[in-house]
């Protein structure tokens, strides 16, 4: 009971917080912006404005190790990202992200049982490698986690 009644949580409260944006199309590319210019005492210098913003977006966790039992998994989930737009590369680059992810896998001890858990994670590294906590719902354990992931709309 306590687990459906977790889920429908999770449900509500993503699903209200994406309302307001639209989830999984991309986040529009800015428009090259004008130069403004900056004087810093008898220096002029010209540097771009750089646009940020935040949003909630899908992640995909490719793979997760987990302790305590050795445990590998994967996962899915939903990402709130704060977003820098770089000029160069022309797209949106995560300078921090707090993930809510579900995770399927297996142990790499005991690899014929199956492993379901769920959990808060960081993400680093223009989203690419992620740490934080999972509760494996098998074995009722909390352990940490350490994983890659991957951005599902750039």
């Amino acid at each position: 009971m306590r687990f459906k009644i977790f889920l429908s949580l999770i449900a509500i409260i993503t699903f209200a917080s994406c309302s307001a944006q639209s989830f999984f199309k991309p986040i529009p590319k800015q428009p090259q912006r004008a130069r403004f210019i900056q004087v810093y005492g008898d220096s002029v210098i010209a540097s771009p404005s750089v646009p940020t913003t935040t949003a909630f977006r899908p992640i995909l966790n490719a793979v997760t190790y987990s302790e305590p039992d050795h445990i590998a998994m994967a996962g899915i989930g939903v990402s709130y990202q704060w977003l820098k737009y770089n000029n160069t590369t022309q797209k949106w680059e995560t300078t921090f992200a707090i993930n809510g992810l579900f995770y399927g896998g297996a142990g790499l001890a005991s690899p014929n049982q199956g492993i379901y858990a769920a959990g808060p994670s960081i993400s680093l590294l223009n989203g690419f490698i992620s740490f934080g906590g999972a509760y494996n719902f098998t074995t009722k354990k909390i352990g940490p986690t350490l994983g890659i992931n991957v951005q599902l709309n750039n």
